[in-house]
């Protein structure tokens, strides 16, 4: 009787801790957007006419973006959202061929990566492998903006990101400091820059146990669905040379698990690859941060809080941008053609 009492308690306190210990998931939202309408002050909109309405009319993506959402800890319908400057855990990625990072962490390869690119390894916008310095543009948890994705009966019904200056003044993008804007745009003030979507923008979502192969092939990242094709037949892609020639195009939880934790060329491996810097070589004596603008550190695995499943949602059409924008100071007809063309050369490096 003792024996089966004691039985009965361990099988009641196992059920208990399980009820209170459960699998955390997470989601992440891969979505494309396009711009739709642009309010310009003190300036003519330059996709009605000029240089910039003429390369679009070539190439298409340059008035595209890649958007991506990260929620860590999803629990399926529900709202989900963060602030300016505030930190739940949620994340937000919004990267334009012409703006470039609107939101975005931006972190640094210490060196080469290990793992080729037959081996399922990073490589830049441009195909070429990864070297010291390159950008990792990740998932921002401190945004500029606000942003807030509706599930419902286990689909988005709602997607909208908003950056405005009225609200969020002390950030433009048009500051060099600030690191997001193409800096031959810096005195174009962007004063309101909204994304929106629905439900019909998304295919239904995919779902992978953590640590599967599923899961390790899921982006997290700057992963372009956009043109980044540059060859020597004429073709050319939505990005810069300078952009292309410099950032991570291809970026997945699997690859960057293996640059934080399977790096082998650096101090005997055991120092990740990426890292606020990426100057630091090895340096055992700075820690694992998760920002960069925490200083110096190394990128630490947020992966790992993924214990059950992660729900993949993609787009299966673009959202709609719309922006408005100002010319700071009121420039002459001279200085806006020769903006135009800088805009739309933008044959550039970003450091």
């Amino acid at each position: 009787m003792v024996s089966k009492w004691i039985r009965n308690s361990v099988a009641l306190c196992f059920l208990l801790f399980s009820t209170f210990v459960q699998a955390q998931d997470s989601a992440v939202i891969n979505f494309t957007a396009k711009l739709e309408a642009l309010t310009a002050t003190n300036f003519d909109d330059p996709l009605a006419s000029g240089p910039l309405a003429f390369f679009a009319a070539i190439q298409p993506d340059i008035l595209r973006l890649d958007g991506q959402i990260w929620l860590q800890d999803y629990k399926g319908d529900g709202v989900y959202s963060a602030g300016f400057n505030n930190v739940t855990g949620n994340r937000i990625l919004i990267h334009s061929p012409l703006l470039e990072r609107i939101e975005a962490q931006t972190w640094r390869a210490e060196d080469a990566s290990d793992f080729a690119d037959e081996q399922g390894g990073p490589v830049e916008l441009s195909g070429t492998a990864v070297s010291q310095r390159t950008k990792w543009l990740l998932p921002d948890d401190t945004p500029n903006g606000v942003f807030q994705v509706g599930i419902a009966g286990g689909e988005i019904t709602g997607l909208e990101y908003l950056y405005d200056t009225s609200v969020n003044s002390g950030v433009l993008f048009s500051d060099p400091d600030d690191g997001a804007s193409n800096p031959n745009l810096f005195d174009i003030r962007l004063d309101v820059f909204d994304i929106v979507g629905d439900g019909s923008s998304f295919a239904s979502p995919q779902k992978f146990a953590a640590g599967t192969q599923g899961f390790l092939d899921a982006a997290f990242g700057l992963n372009t669905a956009l043109d980044s094709t540059t060859d020597i037949n004429g073709s050319f892609g939505a990005f810069a040379p300078g952009t292309a020639e410099s950032t991570v195009g291809n970026s997945t939880i699997g690859k960057l698990i293996n640059e934080i934790n399977n790096n082998t060329d650096e101090n005997g491996g055991n120092t990740a690859n990426i890292s606020n810097d990426g100057r630091h070589n090895g340096d055992t004596g700075i820690g694992l941060i998760t920002n960069p603008d925490q200083g110096d550190g190394y990128l630490d695995d947020i992966f790992a809080a993924t214990t059950g499943d992660l729900h993949v949602f993609n787009s299966v059409s673009d959202l709609d941008v719309s922006i408005t924008v100002t010319q700071v100071p009121e420039p002459a007809t001279s200085t806006l053609s020769l903006l135009a063309i800088i805009a739309v050369m933008v044959f550039r490096r970003r450091f």
